[in-house]
């Protein structure tokens, strides 16, 4: 073997460049490798742009669909409330319709009674004039109504204690239609009226209110036993309440006899005044 025969190859080696041409080439490389960075720096950005974008785009999109789906719910929604609503305005208006045939029939009702006992009254105590007999009767009606007493209960005992004359006093000194004793006005909180003298009760609407309370207060200490109430407003006597109760009796046979057909005719012609519009006066000058 050759001693001298070297035991690696030995690396060529260039020869030495200048100085100034070697900053340039490195100088170039750096350029190059900055430029090809901002390349996938331009890629990464397009690339996430184009993400952004899309991602909004779809949230956009999304946002309309429930945009419009929510209209199109609460536009169904308000249809139905809609309908709801004008079911509900359309039972109130019968409901009212109703409630005015019924205060109507009522009001007609009234006024029948008012008639009717207007009507016994001068048939049957010729004494007592006509603008007396239907004040008591409109008193009558309007008192039952407001204080809960049967309105023939109340006509039973006007008759049996005064024959409905406003102005009799009995030899007791009991005065008005229901023959108030005087005494009661003392009695302020049993009756819950303030009379301030006994000729207040000649007074038809002051005396039926006071004689009502008189009876109510009775009726409460008899537990609401009308015999026994009639018994203790008239002062213990047994045959008082079958003398109110056949004056009940006249009074109804009396109402069942009258002309039903002019009865007809009367409520015909009151419910066309209300119906009918009111026509203004004209005034003619002679």
């Amino acid at each position: 073997m050759d001693e001298h025969k070297p035991l690696m190859k030995e690396k060529k080696l260039e020869p030495p460049q200048p100085l100034a041409k070697r900053i340039i080439k490195e100088d170039v490389a750096v350029k190059r490798k900055i430029l090809r960075f901002m390349e996938r720096g331009v890629y990464i950005v397009a690339i996430f742009g184009m993400a952004i974008t899309m991602f909004y785009g779809y949230a956009n999109y999304k946002i309309k669909v429930n945009i419009v789906d929510k209209l199109t719910h609460d536009k169904a929604d308000l249809k139905a409330d809609g309908i709801v609503l004008q079911y509900t305005i359309d039972a109130l208006i019968q409901q009212r319709s109703g409630l005015e045939n019924k205060l109507a029939n009522l009001k007609n009702k009234e006024d029948l009674s008012r008639r009717d006992l207007e009507a016994y009254i001068i048939k049957k105590f010729r004494v007592i004039p006509q603008v007396v007999a239907h004040e008591v009767a409109a008193q009558v009606v309007k008192l039952t109504k407001e204080r809960g007493v049967p309105f023939s209960l109340l006509v039973g005992l006007i008759e049996v204690e005064s024959q409905f004359k406003p102005w009799a006093i009995s030899k007791k000194d009991a005065r008005g239609l229901m023959q108030v004793m005087p005494f009661w006005i003392k009695k302020k909180k049993e009756i819950g009226m303030d009379l301030k003298s006994k000729y207040d009760l000649h007074d038809i609407s002051t005396n039926i209110k006071a004689g009502i309370q008189v009876f109510k207060y009775h009726l409460k200490e008899a537990d609401n036993d009308i015999n026994q109430g009639l018994y203790l407003y008239v002062g213990k006597d047994r045959t008082y309440a079958n003398k109110v109760f056949n004056a009940m009796g006249r009074f109804e046979v009396f109402r069942s006899t009258l002309d039903t057909t002019l009865r007809d005719e009367e409520n015909k012609e009151l419910s066309e005044n209300k119906a009918a519009p009111k026509k203004r006066d004209r005034f003619v000058i002679n």
